[in-house]
């Protein structure tokens, strides 16, 4: 990290978008031999963390799960049914098959698992079985909607607590490789966002967001209106109701399942999807205005518009203390809110432009927010909205630290893009205290980004660097597992010199490099700094060191 550089929470600052120079990716990949990997010889730290599911002792003495065949990639499947004899959901496994004959035969679940310790039984093959709180809740909300949907039809799901043998590590592995598989050949997805442990007020946010749709469109119109909403907003920001009903929209947006890193790949993959928030549902197909508001909360203009009509309202009524102020409290809670509607932004968005083979480094990197039981899975819940190639396969054995998985992906992401964009990300975060990862190593597991850690194109620098060595650079990796250290070859191109009178520049420095040339770079640049060559244009990554 440089001197002096600020943290900022990524929680309250975090950029979702994507760095604005990596709009643009570099075209020429390195070639041969220039990066290498030192291995060090330490013993692995014990796992940081696993995904505990509820304990199920009992089911396990009277039933064992049969192996599934990874070569032929299979799967389980459950019918899910109630019966009038029972108060307990009712679940069986149907035949053992492969994905490719089931395709299209059955529907995926997507829920936020919560607290293994707050465990509900359902009755899998005649037999209690402790599920999640939070799946049993969304089990009971999908025969619902299931009775009103297709009626008549049994209720077939894969649902990954159920059809993953969770005491075998090998097979969680290879069914969470298959993810984006099995979302993507289910005839859809069933979302719960409400929890077991949340009422259902007299206002549902979900209900109330469909009603603000209906009066934010005008009619013969295809897109919501802003002015519209500030129109609304504006006649009935003094009427109590009103403000009750926005409340319960903001519980609706800061359910916990939006946050949740696994749902990105499981909504996004899926070919249709419905959410289910209490007694009401929304389609996939029918988000576009939940999109606008997103987009249109997280607006400057909109939040001063809500100020502007509280001091109104304050003049008018003579009020001086905003405390326990309904506007007053809707106006702070709007603004604690921004990274829940920028999660929902990012998600939204990302369903409607994803094609199956984006860069990992970016999905990484607008996906820190996202929160997992296993921290492991910060990385390995997004391998599948990767372009392939990457040859990254999720491992939850013990000895797999969360360190080790972040390294391991470094060095996959090096062998596959075979350039050195990914320091950029490296130098983007700040490291965990208790990471022993490398500087060179982006720490995706990171809540925090430096604010001068945008890496924005710089102005006026488009044009082809003429002594460019790209091309005289190649990647090997060495085959130790346990890497710490990068080591970089290539043809130097030159050195950066301070000069005499530096002209400052909309906070960048004017640097000579020797050859009647000059670079601008931030002001946090100082003289020693390696300054990496990264892409045919005249651009640069400073770096501190790479160990």
């Amino acid at each position: 990290m440089m001197p002096d550089q600020e943290a900022i929470l990524l929680d309250t600052e975090c950029d979702l978008g994507e760095p604005a120079y990596l709009s643009s990716p570099l075209e020429r990949p390195l070639t041969e031999d220039s990066v290498t990997f030192e291995t060090l010889s330490s013993d692995p730290q014990p796992c940081q963390g696993t995904f505990v599911t509820p304990e199920n002792d009992s089911f396990y003495k009277l039933y064992s799960y049969n192996d599934l065949n990874s070569k032929a990639q299979d799967i389980r499947l459950i019918h899910v049914f109630r019966d009038e004899q029972c108060d307990l959901i009712q679940c069986e496994f149907l035949p053992q098959s492969n994905l490719r004959g089931v395709s299209g035969n059955y529907h995926t679940l997507s829920y936020c698992a919560g607290d293994p310790l707050n465990a509900v039984p359902v009755l899998l093959q005649g037999i209690k079985f402790n599920v999640f709180a939070n799946l049993n809740h969304a089990l009971e909300k999908t025969l619902s909607v299931w009775k009103s949907q297709y009626p008549g039809q049994r209720c077939v799901l894969w649902v990954d607590q159920i059809c993953i043998n969770q005491r075998n590590d090998v097979e969680r592995s290879h069914q969470v490789g298959l993810m984006r598989d099995i979302y993507t050949n289910s005839r859809g997805t069933f979302i719960s966002l409400s929890t077991a442990d949340s009422y259902e007020t007299s206002s549902n946010g979900l209900d109330w967001v469909k009603e603000l749709a209906e009066a934010c469109q005008p009619l013969g119109t295809s897109q919501p209106c802003q002015s519209k909403l500030h129109d609304i907003l504006g006649v009935n920001l003094s009427n109590p109701n009103f403000l009750e009903t926005w409340a319960s929209f903001y519980e609706f947006f800061q359910c916990p399942w939006w946050r949740r890193a696994w749902v990105h790949q499981e909504f996004i993959c899926s070919p249709d999807a419905v959410f289910m928030y209490h007694s009401s549902t929304i389609f996939s197909t029918h988000t576009s205005f939940l999109l606008f508001l997103c987009q249109t909360l997280q607006n400057i203009p909109v939040l001063m518009y809500l100020y502007d009509l509280e001091i109104e309202r304050r003049h008018k009524t003579r009020v001086t203390n905003g405390d326990g102020d309904p506007q007053t409290d809707m106006r702070k809670r709007n603004r604690r809110t921004l990274d829940s509607l920028r999660a929902i932004e990012l998600l939204l968005n990302t369903k409607e432009t994803w094609r199956g083979d984006e860069d990992l480094k970016k999905i990484l990197a607008r996906s820190r927010y996202c929160r997992s039981s296993d921290p492991r899975d910060r990385i390995f819940a997004f391998l599948g909205l990767a372009r392939p190639g990457y040859g990254i396969e999720a491992d939850y054995s013990k000895s797999n630290t969360l360190d080790a998985t972040i390294l391991h992906t470094a060095k996959k992401i090096f062998e596959f893009d075979r350039h050195l964009e990914i320091l950029a990300f490296a130098v983007r975060a700040t490291k965990r205290r208790e990471s022993t990862l490398p500087s060179w190593a982006p720490d995706w597991a990171s809540t925090e980004v430096l604010a001068d850690g945008h890496f924005t194109r710089l102005p006026g620098l488009d044009k082809e660097f003429q002594n460019d060595a790209i091309g005289s650079l190649v990647i090997h990796t060495s085959a130790g597992d346990n890497t710490a250290v990068l080591r970089v070859q290539g043809l130097q191109i030159d050195t950066l010199k301070p000069p005499t009178e530096p002209t400052k520049s909309s906070g960048y420095l004017d640097w000579a490099i020797g050859s009647d040339a000059e670079i601008w770079w931030k002001k946090e640049t100082r003289s020693g700094c390696l300054w990496v060559q990264s892409g045919p244009s005249f651009f640069g990554h400073v770096m501190g060191n790479t160990r």
